[in-house]
């Protein structure tokens, strides 16, 4: 089932969008006029706030129903500011986004761990880092498939 979503962003107007989060744990979204934005890793997810409690939120009209039903992924360099239709679907999904951020972690964390092992410089190989994000690495057992969370 799809529970339609609302990106709320710097530039522009609220508009509809849909999360796709893939085996890697990599996020994307989709833009406005179709395509997916660049894959952020879940890994770097700082917070995951409930409400507007963002400035790109409050840049926008607000009320308890629509604080009820908002959320946003905290990463270091910007948020991702969203809002579904009611409460329920936000904590599910906040919920989910937590779960699978905590997931990418510990991904990262056996990455790191199979690189040191193996005697690399941590990211330093670029080459290594793609294959990372493209989930092509080979000295790592892949998590489960893709999700596409709404």
């Amino acid at each position: 089932m799809f529970f339609p979503l609302v990106k709320y962003g710097r530039r522009g107007g609220p508009h509809a969008t849909r999360l796709h989060c893939n085996h890697c744990g990599t996020l994307q979204w989709q833009h406005k006029r179709g395509g997916l934005s660049e894959a952020v890793d879940l890994a770097l997810v700082l917070q995951i706030l409930d409400g507007r409690q963002t400035a790109v939120f409050r840049k926008y009209s607000s009320s308890p129903a629509l604080d009820s039903c908002s959320f946003s992924i905290i990463f270091s360099d910007r948020t991702l500011d969203l809002e579904t239709q009611n409460s329920s679907h936000r904590d599910w999904l906040m919920s989910a986004l937590r779960t699978l951020t905590s997931y990418a972690r510990k991904q990262r964390e056996a990455e790191q761990r199979a690189i040191s092992e193996r005697g690399i410089l941590p990211l330093e190989d670029q080459a290594l880092s793609k294959q990372f994000r493209n989930g092509t690495f080979t000295g790592i057992t892949s998590p489960p498939t893709s999700v596409m969370l709404v």
